[in-house]
């Protein structure tokens, strides 16, 4: 038996995804290819060549994986396109968790403590 492309192996994987997500088959065209050809480049580029383990199917897998740690926006962008379109905020959201308002909030109020701490320091 031939074994499976890292191609083939990362189509099944978004396919199997995907249809757990959505409940349906998704179709499969040349655009997507040429996305997912993209991604895996990426991920053999910044991920495999650092750690041999990390490889693309495993990334892809982490991925769908922490789907539920995306902002409800990136969450229902599951097509490839849309998946390699947003790729570097998915990859962001996901390493970092996604930012709630409540969170930009009190990330701001904090800075302008810290700034207003600061600025008394220097004035006296």
């Amino acid at each position: 038996m031939k074994n499976k492309s890292t191609f083939s192996e990362c189509v099944e994987i978004w396919f199997d995804w995907y249809k757990s997500q959505t409940g349906i088959e998704p179709m499969f065209d040349g655009q997507r290819g040429k996305h997912l050809k993209q991604m895996i480049a990426y991920f053999e580029k910044n991920s495999t060549s650092k750690n041999p383990d990390w490889t693309p199917q495993h990334c892809f897998k982490l991925i769908f994986e922490n789907w539920h740690r995306l902002d409800v926006y990136l969450q229902q962008k599951k097509d490839i396109p849309q998946i390699r379109q947003n790729f570097n905020e998915i990859l962001k959201q996901i390493r970092n968790g996604k930012s709630t308002n409540k969170q930009s909030a009190a990330i701001s109020r904090i800075d302008e403590m810290a700034s207003a701490a600061i600025r008394n320091i220097q004035n006296n």
